[in-house]
């Protein structure tokens, strides 16, 4: 799930920088994920009348895809109107620290400091008041220094996602 979020992140980054839409279609997972700042999916019907390009990007590794993504001016790698990326890789520093794309990220007031779990994690998925409303409970008895706190993290690997079938060409 992590390197999905971060992959997600960088699809937020790569819109913004190129002056794109960003949409979100994760099938499944609609009620987890509602986006507290943007109707992630309200143009995805619009894309059959768009110039678009499928990136599938599943277990793809990441330095190839941090050296095809800071080659050039991200007009120029993605001309078409609408990209579309299934991606569980995440190269937002790479995209920050390039020299192609840093002024331009300067702009939009993102940095290697503030974008990645910063701006763009809390954007994108900071959970809205009525999502959190059924957690405040939890989250308080946590938050008390007399509660032990137990974090586990179950990985089930990259196999996992790469198994189902999708239904967005592979290409770049």
């Amino acid at each position: 799930l992590a390197d999905r979020l971060v992959g997600m992140m960088t699809a937020l980054l790569l819109a913004v920088l190129s002056d794109r839409v960003f949409q979100l279609d994760w099938a499944g997972h609609e009620v987890a994920l509602r986006l507290p700042n943007i109707d992630g999916t309200a143009l995805l019907h619009t894309l059959p009348r768009m110039r678009t390009r499928r990136l599938r990007w599943i277990n793809r590794p990441r330095l190839e895809l941090q050296s095809l993504m800071t080659s050039a001016p991200l007009d120029a790698i993605l001309p078409e109107d609408a990209v579309v990326i299934a991606s569980n890789r995440g190269f937002t520093q790479a995209l920050l620290r390039s020299e192609v794309h840093a002024l331009a990220a300067a702009h939009r007031g993102l940095n290697r400091t503030n974008a990645q779990f910063g701006c763009l994690f809390n954007f994108l998925l900071r959970p809205t008041r009525a999502a959190a409303a059924p957690f405040e409970r939890l989250t308080e008895l946590m938050q008390r220094p007399s509660t032990l706190t137990i974090g586990i993290h179950v990985r089930t690997g990259d196999a996992a996602f790469a198994a189902r079938p999708s239904s967005s060409s592979s290409s770049s």
